[in-house]
């Protein structure tokens, strides 16, 4: 299933459809914008603090990882712009704390490298209830859940 994010001129922020809790493979295509052939998105479930996941997309959109539909939060997607140049790179002299020019034939990485956050994309997210497996037909079926000490579902089998 392809969740849309179109892009109207001037935009850099837009709201895709809701998705729903445990959707699974969503596949996000950005619109309206233009995108080189392969692009870096970082995703995460918080808008502004813990992690998020950077992965690579095509022109053909980039899959979401399942486990961020998993928690019913909302989904957040930066599209994020790399640029690479072939050029001398600088560091902090430890003797002095002063900023020194390492000459591009001494640069390690050879290339530096900067980026920026251009697009957000926010997929909201509608919470649902978890779908539990139960097998009538069976001699060792499923038959419910219970809570354990540690709040966690343990099945019940015949």
């Amino acid at each position: 299933m392809a969740i849309i994010a179109a892009f109207k001129e001037g935009q850099t922020k837009v709201y895709t459809k809701s998705a729903h809790q445990f959707d699974k493979g969503q596949k996000l295509i950005i619109t309206g914008i233009q995108l080189p052939q392969v692009y870096e998105v970082h995703i995460s479930n918080e808008k502004d603090k813990g992690f998020a996941a950077p992965l690579t997309g095509d022109l053909e959109g980039v899959y979401i990882p399942d486990s961020f539909f998993m928690s019913g939060d909302y989904v957040y997607v930066w599209v994020y712009a790399i640029e690479t140049e072939s050029a001398s790179a600088y560091d902090i002299d430890p003797e002095t704390g002063t900023t020194v020019l390492i000459p591009e034939e001494e640069n390690e990485e050879g290339n530096v490298k900067s980026g920026t956050t251009v697009y957000e994309i926010i997929i909201p997210v509608i919470r649902r209830p978890i779908q539990l497996s139960f097998d009538y037909g069976s001699g060792n079926s499923i038959v419910g859940y219970i809570v354990d000490d540690n709040n966690r579902l343990v099945p019940v089998r015949k």
